[in-house]
């Protein structure tokens, strides 16, 4: 619901999109109650101020007028979709089932498939785009941190690779701090020092040079 507002829609290749549907379920403790002596009192203002209750006992009358209410949300979901969206038939899709991102496509309820890396990637040379990895207050702790947060838990040379390619990718390397224990960065970045590092990186017209030391 959110997302369709937009003017268009772009997607992971295996996001999960769609489920525009209604659910509403609860238990019913009441025969619980009754089995342990406890009473039980609902009071309301208004025929329909309550229809199924957790501890009551639900009537059909109530179950109808819920389900009632649960179709007539299901339509005006339908129907904001639809506005949003004309192009998707709408039947077809609003069955509260969900598929990924390529079937997504297929059914028109996307537009693009691609990553929000590869967005951000191509948009770079067009908009001011300025990319930051948190890293941890101690550099003890930077390149493990690091390393876990982008899902490469274990493989430190994999995170470097990866900084080498957002460098291959005409970003600029700032703000370096020095990380122990990781000889293969020196090679990767290039960096100057004995000690090696990892950046912040900055889209190139937004990046300033460190003054020299």
């Amino acid at each position: 619901m959110m997302a369709c507002v937009a003017e268009r829609i772009i997607a992971a290749p295996f996001a999960i999109i769609g489920s525009i549907d209604v659910v509403g379920q609860l238990p019913n403790f009441n025969r619980f109650l009754k089995e342990h002596n406890v009473d039980f009192e609902l009071h309301t203002a208004g025929q329909y101020k309550r229809t199924l209750t957790l501890f009551g006992e639900n009537t059909d009358a109530a179950r109808d007028k819920f389900q009632k209410e649960l179709e007539d949300t299901h339509k005006l979901f339908k129907s904001f979709v639809t506005e949003n969206r004309p192009q998707l038939e709408i039947e077809m899709v609003a069955t509260g089932e969900h598929w990924y991102g390529t079937r997504a496509l297929e059914r028109k309820l996307i537009d693009i498939i691609q990553t929000s890396d590869d967005y951000l990637l191509t948009t770079r040379s067009s908009r001011k785009v300025r990319l930051r990895i948190p890293v941890s207050a101690s550099p003890r702790f930077a390149l493990p941190m690091k390393c876990n947060s982008l899902g490469l838990k274990g493989r430190p040379s994999a995170f470097i690779a990866l900084m080498a390619r957002c460098r291959d990718a005409n970003f600029r390397l700032v703000n370096s701090f020095s990380v122990r224990g990781c000889r293969k960065s020196q090679a990767a970045l290039d960096h100057p020092s004995r000690r090696h590092c990892l950046p912040f990186l900055m889209h190139p017209k937004q990046a300033k040079p460190r003054p020299k030391q």
